[in-house]
């Protein structure tokens, strides 16, 4: 008999005991109970809004795996790296802050689309970069069995004059690895 409270007592599957094996068991099952339609917000999202696709298409594509098959349900953020100026700003040790902008998830075939209206701050880093910004899409599933918390992301400059953004990037594949 195995001991769940009190000294420990044998153990088994790996070095697991079975206070370990219950508690990985019920998080498991929890997060397999969610489809890629009913998961919540992701993590670290708090107030960020989902994209809304009424504002400028700003970046495409498609969320795949090491071997290339397309993921759904992934989470995937529109992050804007700090101006210029703030960055210069920084010393040594320094933790580089980025503003999540919006989020969206990967449909059925991998595909997703990050619609952005421009908001003060992304006017205020586009003024002091002189008419630029730096962002990122970055993909994360810490949802199993997808990605089991694999991370992909890439980055990608775009000038804004008034409300709309130009130099557009063609398609992206994030691969989650």
């Amino acid at each position: 008999m195995v001991a769940v409270n009190g000294p420990p007592g044998p153990r088994w599957c790996g070095g697991f005991t079975m206070r370990r094996l219950l508690v990985a068991v019920l998080i498991v099952a929890s997060l397999a109970a969610c489809s890629p339609g009913t998961l919540p917000a992701p993590f670290g999202s708090g107030d960020v809004p989902q994209g809304n696709a009424s504002d400028q298409l700003v970046a495409h594509g498609t969320v795949v795996d090491g071997t290339g098959k397309p993921l759904a349900g992934i989470t995937v953020f529109l992050v804007m790296d700090p101006s210029q100026s703030e960055q210069a700003s920084m010393q040594p040790g320094d933790t580089l802050r980025q503003t999540t902008l919006i989020w969206t998830q990967s449909d059925a075939k991998g595909a997703f689309e990050i619609h952005l209206k421009p908001t003060e701050s992304v006017r205020a880093t586009s003024a002091d970069n002189g008419g630029f910004i730096n962002f990122e899409v970055n993909a994360f599933d810490p949802y199993p069995p997808a990605a089991n918390g694999k991370f992909g992301m890439w980055g990608f400059p775009l000038t804004l004059s008034g409300n709309t953004f130009a130099g557009l990037p063609d398609p992206i594949t994030l691969t989650l690895q």
